[in-house]
């Protein structure tokens, strides 16, 4: 999933989900990725230009976690379920 806004700004980060931060890297091409926990399930986050928590924290649902990249103005999200990678438009829109 992605979702594309204007260049030339920062665009906020919320999370979709409450759960626990449990990975923050850099991966070439996705920018900063920041990775949370929810029980069995990952969500990960992707093209991010600056995070706001930290590894362990808590984050709630519409939680501000950071900024997507002004270069590329696109959040890059997955969902998975501990190994297996599930599509993430099916969760967000309730089906």
């Amino acid at each position: 999933m992605g979702s594309t806004s204007g260049q030339g700004k920062m665009f906020p980060c919320d999370v979709f989900f409450e759960g626990r931060v449990v990975g923050i890297q850099f991966i070439p091409g996705y920018q900063n990725t920041l990775i949370l926990q929810h029980g069995e399930y990952y969500s990960v986050y992707s093209n991010l230009n600056e995070i706001f928590v930290k590894r362990g924290d808590s984050v709630s649902a519409g939680q501000e976690i950071g900024r997507v990249s002004r270069e590329k103005p696109e959040l890059h999200f997955e969902l998975w379920r501990e190994k297996n990678r599930l599509n993430p438009e099916d969760w967000l829109s309730g089906s």
